[in-house]
């Protein structure tokens, strides 16, 4: 267990960023990735699958089965700008629209929107995006992106007041949690985590990549790739279960 509860000193931790089988790239399902998370220290998670809400009944069912785990629901929507977490929205927005017509459209459903992954060259937004989107937090920690990107993030909040998340963006087992965001108030379901989101009671936590893990994802990418399209599998076959991380997503490092 990861000896920090919900709503104890030092706050509860929850991964805002993780993708389930519903995203094309993703290679867990919900329930592997509850079951992962006490492992890895996590009280809870945000499942926010590409441009769908899929994840939603999974999420659901899920939830019943681990009541001690905060799951919320979400979607990652590809904006015409970059990409855009959408927290607690029952549709998925349309993608590939402007940015501001995608965050009204979350906050027309009660979501809350954040912008994902700032500076990344792949799909995030850039400077002038997050400027012109008043208002709107942005992760300051993703385990995806370069650790500099996550600090140029972090300086940009600082300097505009705006709160910050974190997640580890994760689309194998050995990437949960190693970015995370502690939330400064207890949250004991969904409902209280988007207050909190809300109201900016969060920090960022966990560190990105170097150049050299970068390269190695890259690597391992392209050899999920290469067997999806050789075996013509949608997820990758796994040699482990959802508690191995080297299993899980079919390599062992």
């Amino acid at each position: 267990m990861s000896g920090r509860r919900k709503g104890t000193a030092g706050g509860p931790r929850i991964d805002l960023h993780c993708h389930s089988i519903h995203s094309h790239d993703g290679t867990l399902t919900v329930e592997e990735l509850a079951r992962l998370a006490p492992s890895r220290g996590l009280d809870g998670l945000a499942i926010v699958d590409h441009d769908t809400v899929a994840a939603h009944e999974d999420v659901e069912r899920v939830q019943a089965a681990h009541p001690d785990l905060v799951l919320i629901r979400g979607c990652e929507v590809s904006t015409a700008a970059g990409h855009l977490l959408a927290y607690g929205v029952s549709t998925a927005p349309p993608p590939h629209r402007p940015l501001a017509e995608s965050i009204e459209a979350i906050r027309a459903q009660g979501g809350v929107p954040v912008l994902s992954h700032p500076f990344r060259m792949s799909h995030g937004v850039d400077e002038a995006a997050v400027r012109a989107s008043e208002g709107v937090a942005f992760e300051g920690a993703n385990s995806r992106s370069l650790e500099r990107l996550n600090r140029q993030a972090r300086a940009l909040a600082r300097e505009l007041g705006r709160s910050m998340t974190g997640g580890s963006d994760t689309h194998v087992a050995r990437e949960l949690g190693l970015c995370w965001t502690r939330f400064t108030r207890p949250v004991t379901g969904e409902e209280e985590a988007l207050e909190a989101l809300r109201q900016g009671w969060t920090e960022p936590c966990g560190k990105g990549m170097t150049l050299g893990s970068l390269a190695l994802s890259k690597a391992r990418g392209s050899r999920r790739w290469l067997r999806r399209k050789l075996t013509g599998r949608s997820v990758p076959p796994r040699t482990g279960d959802a508690t191995d991380p080297a299993g899980t997503d079919g390599e062992v490092d």
